[in-house]
């Protein structure tokens, strides 16, 4: 869930440090998300779910304004589909701590300014591949969630030139 609110006069969206533990993602700086359970009846839903289970926002505050594009995650084997979201006021929010180390809140110029933005190369699968980043916070924000937060970067781009 990309989670849009107003925030000291910006606009912001929240972030989460993930617990350590066993796994593929274990530490990184990622967005509210999570498996599709047998009781959502959509991702869309589980977008919200997630968003209440991991970082307690109300699911009847959120109003959704669609989604970005689906992106397969290699290390864990999952297709996610990134949903927007509004809420009208800053959440209050309520961090579960066995899923959530640390919550960031991230303002979206924050993310739109160049000094925010790097790029590396690393070798990945024997490839040298250029690897784009956010630095945030003293954080690094990379992988999927950088793919998405330039996408969604990309999209409020295009939809204030055309307006």
């Amino acid at each position: 869930m990309v989670l849009l609110y107003p925030c000291q006069d910006e606009l912001c969206l929240p972030l989460i440090r993930r617990t350590e533990y066993n796994g593929a993602h274990s530490g990184q700086i990622s967005l509210p998300g999570g498996a599709r359970e047998p009781s959502d009846p959509d991702l869309i839903a589980t977008a919200i779910r997630e968003a209440h289970e991991e970082i307690g926002v109300d699911p009847k505050q959120i109003t959704v304004l669609g989604t970005l594009t689906p992106l397969y995650i290699w290390a864990s084997n999952f297709q996610v589909q990134p949903a927007v979201g509004w809420t009208p006021n800053r959440p209050a929010f309520q961090i579960d701590p066995r899923e959530v180390a640390e919550l960031l809140e991230v303002a979206i110029s924050d993310l739109q300014n160049p000094a925010n933005r790097h790029e590396e190369e690393w070798e990945l699968r024997g490839h040298k591949v250029h690897v784009p980043f956010f630095k945030i916070h003293n954080h690094i924000v990379w992988g999927a969630t950088a793919m998405i937060l330039s996408e969604l970067l990309a999209v409020m781009e295009e939809k204030a030139t055309l307006s």
